[in-house]
Parts: structure tokens; sequence; C-alpha cells
């Protein structure tokens, strides 16, 4: 299962079109905020939970992350999911990308 959260809104991705993951990253930009999504992953040897710099330290961790895990982070960090300031799209391409790896 994979949920997507943007600010307070969660969802399964299955449910999350890209307009709305576009529409609910743009919006809360327009409005001057910024943006935390949090990306929930537990499927097959995948348990992780990524987020964007604005969702803070959570405290999430506490194990070495599996190899495929490894790979997951880097693809995160490659669309700049790590840095303040990411675009909508950014997201989107990471979650395209990330069904190659399921």
């Amino acid at each position: 299962m994979i949920t997507i959260q943007i600010a307070d809104v969660s969802k399964e991705l299955a449910d999350a079109d890209e307009q709305w993951i576009n529409q609910q990253i743009n919006m809360r930009k327009q409005d001057g905020q910024n943006v935390c999504v949090r990306i929930t992953i537990k499927e097959g040897d995948l348990d992780m939970v990524l987020a964007t710099a604005a969702c803070g330290n959570n405290g999430v961790g506490g194990r070495a992350p599996r190899p495929k895990e490894v790979r997951v982070f880097e693809l995160w960090a490659e669309r700049d999911l790590d840095k303040q300031a990411f675009a909508s799209g950014n997201i989107v391409a990471f979650i395209k990308q990330l069904k190659h790896y399921l």
C-alpha cells in the first residue's frame, strides 16, 4: 500500500491522480505555505516514509535501509524532493518512476 499526504490531506496513491497532486501542492504554494508532502510505502520489501523538507524531522527511522529502499531514497533526492523548494511535477515524476521498483 502506498499513501500520499499533502499537508493534512491523505489519499491512497491509487486514488491520487496527477491533477489532484498538482492542485494540492500548487494551491498551498500560491497561499505562501511551505508544502509538506509525505509518501508512505509498504509494498513487498519496501517499508519506508519519504517526506519533503517542510515536513521536518518526525523521528521516523531506526534501521538501515534495504537495498531497494536505498534506490528509492536516491530517486527522491534525484528529483530534488529533499530540498525546501520543489515542483509538483517532481512528485508526479517520482511516483511514475517508483512504479518500476514495485
